[in-house]
């Protein structure tokens, strides 16, 4: 219940605040970490753009900076054709905002 407080007032602050809109950027930059080989995989492309990655399809809709990076990150799971994550991932509080996997992390590197 805590953390929803926290997003939602993030989310707010994201919204009231002189920020830059998803139309200035075009560009983003993703870090996908293997947590059990510990190998990094580093997708760089358009927003809305499907990066594939063996059963993960992930797609970011929309990013935003204020003080850091945060973008709104929809995660599909190919075999199994569902959602396993929907919801804004920021660049550097990383602990509010976590894709829990058991066997990937990801990780908003840079919008540009």
């Amino acid at each position: 219940m805590r953390i929803k407080y926290i997003l939602i007032n993030i989310i707010i602050c994201f919204c009231f605040c002189n920020i830059s809109s998803s139309s200035d950027f075009s560009h983003i930059t993703i870090k996908l970490i293997n947590k059990i080989t510990g190998k990094n995989y580093i997708y760089t492309g358009k927003l809305k753009e499907n990066f594939k990655h063996k059963n993960l399809e992930i797609t970011v809709n929309k990013c935003i900076k204020n003080r850091e990076f945060a973008a709104f990150i929809i995660i599909n799971e190919k075999i199994k054709k569902r959602i396993l994550f929907k919801a804004w991932i920021l660049s550097k509080n990383t602990s509010i905002s976590q894709f829990l996997h058991p066997i990937y992390s990801i990780k908003l590197i840079n919008c540009e």
